[in-house]
């Protein structure tokens, strides 16, 4: 219904409709649509950002042979075997230290050591897996228990060592059967243990009327060379001539010293 209003100056029309149902349901509902809408993206922007299934364990779901089905046709043993492969697995997740092998002067730069082994020998020292420095644990572990941080990088789980139906850990097995063992704290007076262990090459062979030895370091070619006051003039020449470059043949009046080549 449309009613008109005028006067003498200026004729005003004011259009008036009835209000309906629809429109005032129109009205009421457009705020709350758009807040809606708001609400359904704000939920897909959250459900995409929320972490996909985990691939494993679809794979696991997805291979017959994982089955619950198929697993309990395992024997007892068989289950046991897994259980304990699962466990390794579970724990080598969680090593935190590993061997970096490196040369002498770095392992004792690092307060590393030396592993010596039935199948070789190396330097080597401990180096954090991710962190920048080991925690006061990790450290104390370190040195109660080298050789589980040496091969499994970290401590073993000794819950069941008392038990007597339950087995050490191999790297204890192994450390106790002198399989392996560990040179630490190194310095000049673990130097001649190093060198019969073959951790350093030999750099000389001595041979005399008594003796066949090996020298590992200039240190112990100037020892065998001796005393320079007592040697002649021209033997005195060849040898400073010799300890420019240490290698091939130097003869001493009681002694040939031989340079040994490196590979």
């Amino acid at each position: 219904m449309a009613t008109t209003s005028q006067n003498t100056n200026t004729q005003h029309t004011i259009i008036t409709q009835p209000l309906t149902m629809s429109s005032m349901s129109s009205k009421s509902t457009s705020l709350p649509e758009s807040r809606k809408r708001s609400a359904d993206a704000q939920g897909t922007t959250q459900s995409a950002k929320k972490p996909c299934v985990n691939t494993d364990m679809q794979k696991i779901n997805a291979t017959p042979e994982y089955s619950i089905e198929s697993l309990s046709k395992l024997s007892t043993a068989g289950l046991e075997y897994m259980q304990k492969k699962i466990k390794a697995a579970l724990h080598e997740q969680n090593k935190w230290a590993k061997v970096v092998e490196c040369g002498r002067a770095t392992a004792i730069q690092h307060k590393g050591g030396a592993f010596l082994g039935e199948c070789g020998s190396h330097y080597f020292y401990f180096a954090p897996c991710n962190a920048e420095a080991f925690t006061a644990k990790q450290l104390e572990c370190l040195d109660s228990s080298i050789a589980c941080c040496f091969l499994c990088g970290q401590c073993c789980d000794d819950e069941d060592e008392d038990d007597e139906d339950v087995d050490p850990c191999e790297c204890k097995m192994g450390y106790n059967n002198q399989s392996f063992s560990f040179m630490m704290n190194l310095d000049e007076e673990t130097f001649d243990d190093e060198c019969n262990a073959g951790l350093l090459p030999i750099k000389w062979k001595v041979q005399g009327e008594c003796m066949n030895e090996k020298m590992y370091s200039m240190e112990h070619l100037r020892i065998e060379i001796g005393d320079l006051n007592k040697l002649s003039p021209e033997v005195l020449m060849n040898v400073a001539t010799y300890l420019l470059n240490p290698v091939g043949r130097l003869n001493l009046p009681y002694s040939v010293i031989n340079s040994v080549e490196t590979k």
